[in-house]
This record gives structure tokens, C-alpha cells and sequence, in this order.
């Protein structure tokens, strides 16, 4: 077979030998390699059409059993897309308009079979079309329905993540205990924001350090619960700074900077990649949420609007525990002050009004020792008057001594003072650190070991 020989396959639908094999000749004539099977009932035309793909169908108008009416219904019952090219003897222009309205592409006389070659060319090319316009379509189709999956499934996502949203809303309002709050929330954002490590660290009372108070997940050394570091030092300070949540994905450049040494213990954990996000509270930071993972798509500007989002909710939870405790704490030290204030005013000896007012204030300021000094008339002596806890040789109750310089503080300014430090003397020798209160009128110290 030639290579430009074009392969047609034809259906031909005739009672006649002679004139199906002269429409295979002239065909075959104008360059087609043909594939033909003649019929000449309905039956056989529809086991021929069943059995077999065909390029066109040429069909006489009208046979002894049927007609070429019946070629196009069996076309249509059997869904084929077959351009029908009918010939006919003679021209009966009802035929023709009746034909042509029920689907018939050309209609050619028997005397002009010339014209059949074109047109049989002709509406090769234009099935051809139609079925890449079909493809096309279905591709549009199938384009489409995946647009529309894509689309439910993004919504429900979205719904599925709101959902869970809506049920960290209803955990940080159901308690004050914050601790409860974060290992119910840890377990719900899991769903939505896949981690390996999740903390959470409070800021201190001095602004600048913060304390892990939750931490779930691969534990990494020398950060555990209640490990208090730096502010300044974390991602959780650089993303205080910018005010929102960072994502965490790459070592600092520095590697002699501090935010790269405070990294190192979690890159050998193989925790590299994760999302800084700041707890504020009306303005103010109050903590920190650190996600961190070793994929590095496990983050992305998706996930970390989602973590802002509960971050937020957290804030929230956070300061309210935080108001919580502060007026838990007020109400306490109203207690022990009006106690305190009862006992000065009852008719007690000296010595149990010191006993019952230093146990309430004990309440107020945890102290390891509290002691009550006099200054005597001379001015430039102080006697111990009373003491409560931890004995230290050579200061007993009766003992006198000089004021020392710190106490002239105090009793010049009428305020209290607070020390800090380690110890100054062999009195103080094996504690590490000590904190000290001097209040005027009564002095109140504390060798507390901390």
C-alpha cells in the first residue's frame, strides 16, 4: 500500500454486486486502500455496523427490503456518529429534503458518481473535525469535573477545618485550666496542622524570657517543660517583632549567631522546618506557639494562618487563666491582710500576734525566714525582736548589731528594698541564690535556695 493512499472504511448499502463493486473501483480509483462490506437488510446492516468501525456509509435511496430512511435510524439507535452519502437513479426533491433533515450529509445521482469521490472526501474531513471537537469537549468536560471535584474538595477542607477551629473555640472557653486547654488543643490542630513537636511557651514577669509550659511530641534536649530561655534568642522573638507567625525553613546563615546556636539542638533532633507564631493579648505578648517538623512541606502559608488563627484563641485563653489567677491572688492576699489586720488590733502578747500575723504573711510572700528588727534608741543599733524559720548562728532573737547600710536604706527612704544575689557572708554559705525583701519598720529576709 502507498504511504499517501488513505485507508477508508465503507459501508455499502445496495441490493446490486455490480454497484457496490463499481463505488469500491472508482474509490479506490481517486487513491483510497478500502475496507468494504456490502448489505442489504436491515439485519445485516445492523450486525455489519455492530461488528466493525466505519468511515462513511453509502446507501441507495430506496431497496426491495428498506430504504436509506432505515440506514439512519439504525445509525441513530446505535449512537454512531457515520456521515450517510445516499445515491439515487433519480431525484425526487422530497426525498432529498426529507433525507437531509433526518441526517443524511449529501445526496448524489447515479449518472454523476463523479461527484461521490469529492464528497466522500470531503465529509472524512469534516467527521474528523467533529470527533476532535468531541475530544476536545469531553477534555473540557472532564477539566471541568475536576475544577468541580477540586472545588468540593477544597470547601470541604475548609469546612472540616473550621469545624475544627469551632471545637477549639468551645475547649479554650470550657476551663480556666490551661494546661487541660493545651494538650485538648495540641490533639485537635494535629488534624489540620501536621506536626512532629508542638510547645508553647508563657512569657515571664520580666519581658524578656519566656518558659515552656506545654511540649508534646520529639523531645529535644534541654527544652523540656518548664525550660526558660531567652526571648530574644528564639524564632519566637523574631516573630514577636514582625508581630505575626513565621515559618521556620532554613538554618541562619550566622552560624555563630545566637538564633542559629539556640537552633542547633532541634536541627540534630531533626526537627529543621516549623512555624513561629506570637501569643498577643491586647497588644502585649504573652507567649509563644513553636510548630516544628522534619518535612519541609509540611508547612506553608496555609497551615500558618491556620496556626494564627488557634494561636489567637489560645491568647485569649492565656490572659483569661492569667486574670484568673491574679484575682484568685488578690482575694488571697485581702484574706491574709484583713487577718492580719485582726490580729494587730486584738489584745494578744507580742510574741503570738508576730506568730499568727508572719503565718499569714507568709501566704502573701513565700519566705523561707522572716525576721522583725527594732532600732534601738541609740540610732545606730538594731536589735532581732522576733524570728520565723531557718535558724542562723549568731543571729538570734535578743541579738544587736550595727545597722549595715542596707537598712539605712530602708529607713531613710521609708520603701522597701530587694536583694538578689549570693551570699555575702558564712551565714549564707551553701545556698546559691538568695533573694532578700527589707520592709520598713519590719525586716523580712529570705535565704530561699532556688
Amino acid at each position: 500500500m502507498s504511504m499517501d493512499r488513505q485507508h477508508l472504511r465503507l459501508l455499502i448499502v445496495d441490493d446490486s454486486d455490480n454497484d457496490a463493486s463499481l463505488l469500491e473501483r472508482m474509490l479506490a480509483q481517486e487513491g483510497y486502500d478500502l475496507t468494504w462490506e456490502r448489505v442489504d437488510t436491515v439485519e445485516s446492516l445492523r450486525r455489519a455496523l455492530r461488528k466493525s468501525e466505519r468511515d462513511i456509509i453509502v446507501s441507495q435511496c430506496r431497496l426491495r427490503r428498506f430504504s436509506a430512511y432505515k440506514v439512519l435510524e439504525a445509525a441513530t439507535e446505535l449512537t454512531l456518529d457515520i456521515p450517510l452519502i445516499v445515491v439515487s437513479e433519480t431525484v425526487d426533491e422530497m426525498d432529498v429534503v426529507a433525507l437531509v433533515k433526518a441526517g443524511a450529509v449529501d445526496f448524489v445521482k447515479k449518472d454523476n458518481l463523479s461527484l461521490l469521490a469529492s464528497t466522500v472526501k470531503r465529509e472524512i474531513r469534516l467527521a474528523a473535525r467533529r470527533q476532535e471537537e468531541k475530544v476536545a469537549e469531553r477534555q473540557q468536560q472532564l477539566l471541568r469535573l475536576d475544577d468541580v471535584e477540586q472545588a468540593n474538595a477544597d470547601a470541604r477542607k475548609i469546612s472540616d477545618e473550621n469545624a475544627v477551629i469551632t471545637e477549639i473555640g468551645r475547649v479554650v472557653t470550657s476551663t480556666l485550666n490551661f494546661d487541660e486547654i493545651c494538650e485538648q488543643v495540641a490533639s485537635l490542630v494535629r488534624s489540620i496542622v501536621p506536626y512532629d513537636r508542638f510547645s508553647l511557651g508563657v512569657l515571664e514577669d520580666d519581658g524578656e524570657h519566656l518558659k515552656l509550659q506545654y511540649v508534646i511530641g520529639t523531645p529535644v534536649k534541654g527544652f523540656d517543660v518548664g525550660t526558660v530561655f531567652a526571648n530574644q534568642q528564639s524564632f519566637s522573638g523574631n516573630a514577636r517583632r514582625a508581630g505575626k507567625g513565621r515559618i521556620i525553613d532554613q538554618m541562619d546563615s550566622d552560624t555563630n549567631s545566637l538564633l542559629s546556636r539556640f537552633q542547633e539542638p532541634f536541627y540534630e533532633a531533626g526537627l529543621q522546618y516549623g512555624m513561629a507564631i506570637p501569643l498577643i493579648s491586647n497588644g502585649n505578648l504573652i507567649g509563644s506557639i513553636v510548630y516544628r517538623s522534619p518535612d519541609p512541606e509540611a508547612f506553608h502559608q496555609h497551615e500558618l494562618e491556620l496556626a494564627e488563627r488557634v494561636a489567637a484563641l489560645l491568647a485569649g485563653a492565656l490572659a483569661a487563666e492569667r486574670l484568673y489567677r491574679q484575682v484568685q491572688r488578690e482575694s488571697s492576699e485581702n484574706e491574709a491582710l484583713a487577718a492580719i489586720g485582726r490580729v494587730m488590733g486584738s489584745a494578744l502578747d507580742v510574741k503570738t500576734i508576730y506568730d499568727i500575723a508572719f503565718d499569714e504573711l507568709k501566704k502573701l510572700i513565700p519566705a523561707d525566714r522572716v525576721t522583725a528588727t527594732l532600732l534601738m534608741p541609740d540610732g545606730l543599733h538594731m536589735k532581732i525582736n522576733y524570728i520565723s524559720g531557718v535558724g542562723i548562728p549568731g543571729r538570734t532573737v535578743g541579738h544587736i548589731f550595727l545597722v549595715e547600710n542596707e537598712h539605712w536604706k530602708v529607713i531613710n527612704s521609708r520603701t522597701g528594698q530587694l536583694d538578689e544575689g549570693h551570699g555575702p557572708g558564712p551565714w549564707l554559705r551553701g545556698t546559691r541564690k538568695w533573694q532578700r525583701l527589707r520592709l520598713p519598720c519590719q525586716n523580712v529576709e529570705s535565704a530561699r535556695d532556688r
